[in-house]
């Protein structure tokens, strides 16, 4: 019977818990005054796996609220001071061209991305909160509550316990021990705490058998400060750069021998080349369906230049 193994609970999850249970603190020091409903959900939205994510968020966050605010604040006393139209048809048309606006705004200012949180916030006050004995007291609690919970956030998630961090040595992986077997992708979980490392000063970088652009795709979210080792060590490759900076070449001669033992098992052979930092494929005929599958499947790369020939004495 195969062993089921769950995942550890992470960091993130740990910090999201911290994070609701100082909501509770600052709802209990401020007299239970406010709805710390609202700081817990904005404490949620800013745990995020990077800090500058967080940052992301919780501007996202609080532009989404102030826009809801503001213009559930104007409909309030629209409906129910100037027009006296609440809970009447025509209140309910109002509420629902005002949405116009709210997102509109957010547009004008280049926050679409704060659009459904406008409208979130905009139709809980308009919508839920609209007849309450002071409805202006829910739209302050509701920003403050907001603003709580997003300083909560970002502090609790740029936390960080004290800890001796080694910088003066370089570490090395194996990329393909790390991939799922399954996906053939770093897991989330990699991907996070890899990255956190770097963000930190590791020095650090990846060994593979791949070429560089095998790694386009699976290394697209890591941010290397330092060049990979690519091809079984044929070649150094700096992604920042895009660049090969060492590469070490067969010569022309072993090269040959090689193509002519493989020849003489019957044996097709890519030759990939170095043509000022580009990668090209030389092949000469594909016989057996793997090799096809291979050349269909790699060719859609635009990182991967295929020419059916053999390799001339100048592209050695």
């Amino acid at each position: 019977m195969k062993k089921i193994v769950f995942p550890p609970i992470g960091k993130r999850i740990i910090k999201s818990s911290v994070g609701v249970l100082l909501c509770w603190c600052v709802y209990l020091l401020r007299g239970r005054s406010g709805i710390p409903f609202y700081s817990m959900l904005a404490v949620l939205w800013c745990i995020q796996p990077y800090i500058d994510k967080t940052l992301t968020m919780a501007l996202q966050r609080a532009t989404g609220t102030l826009i809801g605010a503001l213009y559930g604040l104007i409909t309030i006393v629209l409906e129910i001071y100037v027009l006296k139209v609440y809970d009447e048809p025509i209140g309910f048309l109002i509420v629902g061209l005002m949405i116009i606006p709210v997102i509109y705004t957010t547009l004008l200012i280049n926050r679409k991305n704060a659009s459904y949180f406008s409208c979130v916030v905009f139709l809980s006050i308009t919508v839920m909160h609209m007849t309450d004995e002071n409805p202006y007291m829910f739209v302050l609690n509701r920003v403050l509550d907001t603003f709580i919970g997003i300083a909560i956030g970002m502090a609790v998630n740029s936390a960080r316990l004290p800890r001796r961090r080694v910088k003066d040595t370089l570490f090395t992986a194996e990329l393909d021990d790390m991939l799922s077997p399954i996906s053939e992708q770093l897991t989330p979980y990699s991907r996070v705490e890899i990255n956190r490392m770097l963000a930190e000063g590791l020095k650090f970088t990846l060994v593979t058998m791949r070429t560089p652009a095998a790694l386009i795709e699976i290394l697209s979210d890591i941010k290397l400060n330092l060049p990979v080792i690519v091809m079984n060590g044929a070649a150094l490759y700096d992604f920042r750069e895009n660049s090969y900076i060492k590469a070490y070449i067969i010569s022309g001669a072993a090269c040959d021998n090689l193509r002519k033992m493989a020849v003489d098992a019957k044996m097709n052979v890519f030759t990939n080349a170095l043509c000022d930092d580009n990668l090209v494929i030389y092949y000469d005929r594909l016989e057996n369906a793997a090799e096809k599958q291979i050349y269909l499947s790699m060719k859609k790369s635009p990182y991967r230049n295929y020419m059916n020939r053999r390799p001339l004495p100048e592209d050695r």
